[in-house]
C-alpha cells in the first residue's frame, strides 16, 4: 500500500467532503509527480543542444535530393544571368557581368557545400550554448534544481502550491514542444539548403538565400539564449541565499520557476519573429503588391472622376 500524500490529512468518519477534497488534491499531486521527472529531464538533457542533422541518413537523403534538383536547375539560373547581362544598359542598368559572375560561382559552391556549412554552424551553436551554460552550472544540474523546487512545493501539502506546480509542468511541457519544433526547423532548413543557397546566383532571387541564413541563425541562437537565461536564473535564484526550507518561501520559489519556464518558452518566438519576417525583397511579393495596388487604383479612379 502506497503512503498517503502529505496533503491528505485524516478525515473523520463519513466526512465525504474531506475525502473528495483529498482525492482531488492527491490526483493533482500524483499527476505532477509523474510528469516532473520526464519533462524536466528533457530540458536538462536535450534542450540546449542541437544534434547534427547530417548524421541522420533520412536527412542526408533529403539534402541529396535537393542538391540534385538545385544542380539540374542551376542551368536555368545561368541562362537567366546571361539574359540579364545582355540586357545591361538597354533593358536594365542595375545588373552587370561583374555582379552576376561572382554570384553564379558562390551560389553553386554554397549549394554543394551546404551540408558542411550546416554541420559547422550547428557545431558553433552548440559550442556557444555550452560556453554560456557551462559556467559552473550544467543543464542537468539546472534541470535537477527545477525538479527539486517543484517536488518540494508538492510535499508542503497545499493545493494552491500543487496547482502552481501543475502550471510549471505545463510550461515545461510547452518548452519541450518548442525544442521539438526547433529540431524540425533545423531538419527542414538542412533539406532545402541547396535550393535556397543556389538562389544567391541572381540578385532577384538572393532573398531566398538571405532568408535561409537568417532562419538557420535563429534556430541555432535560440539554445544559446536559453542557456544564458537558465544559467543566470539558477545561479541567482536557486542558491542557498534564496532557497530555504521555510514553507512560506515555497510560493516565491514556484513563482520564480514559473517565470523562468515562461521566459524560456517565449525565447524562440521572440527570436523567430524578427529573423523570419519579412522574408526579404522577393520579386513575387513585389509583383503581388503591384497587382493589388493597380486593382485598387483602377476601382477608385472612376469614383474620383465622378463616373459610374
Amino acid at each position: 500500500m502506497t503512503a498517503a500524500h502529505p496533503a491528505l490529512a485524516a478525515c473523520g468518519f463519513l466526512d465525504y467532503t474531506c475525502e473528495i477534497s483529498q482525492s482531488i488534491t492527491g490526483w493533482f499531486a500524483g499527476l505532477v509527480q509523474s510528469a516532473v521527472n520526464p519533462v524536466l529531464g528533457v530540458i536538462g538533457r536535450d534542450l540546449l543542444a542541437t544534434p547534427q542533422p547530417g548524421s541522420f541518413p533520412a536527412v542526408a537523403g533529403m539534402w541529396g535530393t535537393s542538391l540534385a534538383i538545385a544542380d539540374a536547375a542551376y542551368v536555368l539560373l545561368v541562362l537567366a544571368g546571361g539574359i540579364l547581362v545582355m540586357g545591361y544598359e538597354t533593358v536594365q542598368v542595375s545588373t552587370s557581368a561583374k555582379e552576376i559572375a561572382p554570384r553564379l560561382g558562390i551560389g553553386l559552391a554554397a549549394a554543394n557545400l551546404s551540408l558542411i556549412l550546416t554541420s559547422h554552424a550547428v557545431t558553433l551553436g552548440n559550442g556557444l550554448s555550452a560556453a554560456l551554460a557551462g559556467q559552473g552550472v550544467s543543464p542537468q544540474a539546472a534541470g535537477a534544481a527545477l525538479s527539486s523546487t517543484i517536488r518540494n512545493s508538492i510535499s508542503t501539502g497545499g493545493i494552491f502550491l500543487i496547482l502552481l506546480s501543475l502550471v510549471a509542468v505545463v510550461l515545461a511541457l510547452a518548452l519541450a514542444v518548442t525544442y521539438v519544433l526547433r529540431l524540425m526547423a533545423v531538419i527542414l532548413l538542412t533539406a532545402v539548403a541547396p535550393l535556397a543557397l543556389a538562389c544567391y546566383a541572381l540578385p532577384q532571387t538572393a532573398w531566398a538565400a538571405r532568408w535561409w541564413w537568417r532562419a538557420m541563425t535563429a534556430v541555432l541562437v535560440i539554445p544559446a539564449i536559453q542557456a544564458l537565461v537558465l544559467t543566470a536564473a539558477v545561479k541567482v535564484f536557486f542558491t542557498t541565499a534564496w532557497v530555504n526550507t521555510l514553507a512560506s518561501q515555497y510560493l516565491l520559489h514556484m513563482l520564480i520557476t514559473i517565470c523562468l519556464l515562461y521566459i524560456m518558452m517565449r525565447i524562440p518566438w521572440w527570436i523567430a519573429r524578427p529573423a523570419l519576417t519579412p522574408f526579404g525583397r522577393s520579386p513575387v511579393r513585389r509583383a503581388a503588391r503591384f497587382a493589388v495596388t493597380a486593382t485598387v487604383i483602377s476601382r477608385i479612379t472612376p469614383l474620383l472622376r465622378g463616373g459610374p
